[in-house]
């Protein structure tokens, strides 16, 4: 099984290179990085140009922020693994081999979570315990344990997930949530495999604050979004009848 990298990047000069190339180094021939750039004004997408490797593949994307840019990205993806990028973080040296491993023998979808450790903007290790992934349909509705820096899943699950609904709060929820639903596997890998830069600049983020109101009222649209999507994919009906 081949893997597909997908990057959303925007303004990303400041820490992009250190990210490709934690990547390139993992990547087998055949495998492909998608880096989909949401109209830069730095130098993103010439340090991008610069870097002479084929499994390279630059594309730009809607201009319509982070989540369409990942949805648009990931409809690029050619291969059977898709796993998903930020622009600022580093990857452990063997996670990809971890991914594959994982991935050999399933037959139906699954969603692969990595650990982490947090890193400030010149690298250094910050010493905050992190909250765990945790299963459970409901329970992610209420705290979403899914984020995207962290996740692989199949490229099956892509039927699933897109296209993503409008004004939804974030599609690492709504990939995981899909999964759970379509009763697909989940792989938490404990071991840290991603260092999850945190910075002032992030687009995405465990970090950022919302109101109550606004947590209400994502958790609504998210359900309305997810009984919106199984009543029209009618095989997903199945699942509910096991």
């Amino acid at each position: 099984m081949k893997i597909s990298v997908v990057m959303a990047s925007y303004n990303g000069q400041k820490y992009i290179l250190d990210q490709i190339q934690s990547i390139l180094s993992q990547l087998r021939d055949g495998e492909e990085l998608i880096i989909s750039d949401d109209g830069s004004t730095d130098k993103t997408v010439d340090l991008i140009n610069k870097i002479k490797d084929d499994r390279i593949k630059l594309v730009f994307g809607p201009s319509k922020g982070v989540i369409k840019n990942f949805e648009f990205a990931i409809k690029k993806a050619e291969n059977e693994i898709i796993v998903l990028s930020d622009q600022d973080d580093v990857w452990i040296n063997n996670r990809l081999e971890k991914i594959r491993n994982e991935f050999m023998g399933i037959n139906n979808s699954l969603v692969y979570i990595s650990n982490y450790e947090l890193i400030d903007n010149n690298g250094e290790k910050i010493n905050i315990k992190n909250s765990t992934f945790h299963k459970g349909i409901i329970r992610n509705l209420v705290k979403n344990s899914y984020v995207g820096a962290l996740m692989a899943f199949s490229s099956e699950l892509r039927t699933d997930i897109i296209p993503f609904p409008k004004k939804i709060a974030m599609h690492d929820q709504w990939i995981g949530l899909m999964n759970e639903i379509k009763g697909g596997h989940i792989f938490y890998s404990k071991s840290v495999e991603v260092q999850y830069r945190r910075h002032d600049s992030n687009l995405t983020g465990r970090n950022k604050k919302l109101t109550n109101v606004v947590k209400i009222r994502n958790r609504i649209n998210m359900t309305k979004f997810i009984i919106e999507r199984v009543v029209k994919r009618r095989y997903l009906l199945k699942w509910f009848r096991v």
